[in-house]
């Protein structure tokens, strides 16, 4: 059983004893169509433990990662990293020197010039203004998990990879570990993160 599977099982079993509607809002596996459709569109090949998560879950209509973050389909990483790579192109400098450097360097180096790069694809929204997305550019940490505002100010690597994320996710809901100092409130209503 892969890493990603533990957690999600994990996950599932406690969103099943503690908050059964938001279950009922995982959606159903990805099929190998979006996959590939997502893989062919960024030009990049998916990190392993995104591909594996979104074959047991296409994203969900519900809260999971702190602070607010909704899991994105496939479908849904698609739209959205097609709306930010058409923002991202109005952004000062764009296509400029810096934004080649950026480009060039290794995943998991920090973009702080309002860019949004080709090789970033979102993977959860808060609905308003912030996205958390997977850094599929070159490197050792190819996969990690940034965040990005409604300013394209990126954030520094939250997580080295999506399974790394959800380990932590279904550790907060196994023993009530913090991730990354929010503690899991559950209940009927959802999923919430408070300090």
């Amino acid at each position: 059983m892969s890493t990603v599977t533990g957690s999600w099982n994990v996950i599932t079993e406690f969103l099943g004893a503690h908050c059964p509607d938001v279950l009922a809002r995982v959606h159903g596996p990805a099929g190998a169509v979006e996959l590939r459709l997502v893989e062919q569109t960024v030009g990049r090949p998916l990190p392993d433990d995104l591909a594996d998560w979104w074959r047991l879950a296409d994203g969900m209509d519900g809260v999971l990662i702190p602070m607010l973050f909704r899991p994105l389909s496939a479908t849904g990483a698609l739209g959205g990293y097609r709306t930010m790579i058409a923002a991202g192109s109005e952004a000062p400098g764009y296509g400029g020197p810096s934004y080649r450097e950026h480009l060039a360097a290794p995943a998991g180096t920090v973009c702080r010039h309002g860019f949004w790069l080709p090789q970033w694809l979102p993977i959860a929204t808060d609905l308003g203004t912030h996205l958390l997305f997977v850094d599929l550019r070159p490197g050792p940490d190819f996969g990690c998990v940034s965040g990005i505002d409604e300013h394209r100010e990126h954030d520094n690597r939250l997580w080295p990879d999506v399974a790394a994320m959800l380990a932590e996710v279904a550790a907060a809901m196994r023993d009530g570990t913090p991730v990354r100092g929010y503690l899991l409130e559950a209940g009927a209503d959802g999923i919430r993160w408070g300090w």
